[in-house]
């Protein structure tokens, strides 16, 4: 199945849940009809459509699209750290950051170290420290990404973070590691400026909290 027809695909199941009955039985139905009789309708494909069917049945008062203007300005006047934490995630990995939202919540007192490492950790900072500047990535350049790590390692070392609640998945914890293996081994490129006081301790499991739900890179609010 190529990315367009998946696409299509996921738009079509989404879309037998327009009345919010959002049940795997309903979409197997309709895959049969629009697949055959004999059609089973994978894990993978069905998890994406439920999450498509959750981002059309929310009302538009409860949803934040990072990659709008006015989706920027109500994260930022949130003053919440778990919502500029999610927005990082929404811009970085799936929306992209046209409006600037990265580098403003990288100059925010109230920024979670967690967030800061999610940036960093996520993009292969290791790669970074060693002096690599290809980080091509599907919704950031490689010279945005490179400006992204700079801006950390300033906040590091700089302002630091007084706030440390949020938490990361363990996954992250690996490229942490090899962070630190950089700087232990002298390995560290000219110019870059080790952030030591982001990496220089594990984070904690991340923080639950029920207000916020992250669909596909949409921000749902309860």
């Amino acid at each position: 199945m190529n990315k367009i027809s998946e696409r299509m695909y996921v738009e079509f199941l989404a879309s037998t849940a327009h009345d919010g009955v959002v049940s795997r039985e309903r979409m197997e139905e309709h895959w049969r009809i629009l697949k055959g009789a004999q059609a089973k309708l994978d894990d993978e494909l069905y998890e994406k459509a439920i999450a498509r069917a959750r981002i059309l049945n929310t009302p538009a008062s409860r949803k934040i699209d990072i990659a709008s203007k006015n989706g920027v300005a109500k994260v930022q006047s949130s003053r919440d750290p778990i919502l500029w934490h999610l927005a990082t995630m929404a811009a970085l990995a799936y929306r992209g950051d046209k409006h600037g939202f990265l580098q403003w919540v990288l100059q925010q007192p109230e920024t979670d170290r967690a967030t800061a490492g999610w940036i960093f950790l996520w993009a292969e900072g290791s790669r970074f420290l060693r002096g690599q500047t290809d980080f091509s990535l599907e919704h950031v350049s490689s010279t945005g990404m490179l400006e992204l790590f700079h801006a950390v390692c300033e906040r590091s070392e700089a302002a630091g973070f007084s706030s440390d609640k949020l938490g990361l998945d363990w996954d992250f914890e690996g490229e942490r590691l090899k962070c630190l293996e950089v700087i232990a081994n002298d390995e560290l490129a000219p110019g870059i400026v080790a952030p030591r006081a982001l990496l220089s301790r594990p984070f904690d499991p991340p923080l639950a909290d029920d207000r916020f739900t992250f669909d596909d890179g949409i921000i749902l609010c309860a």
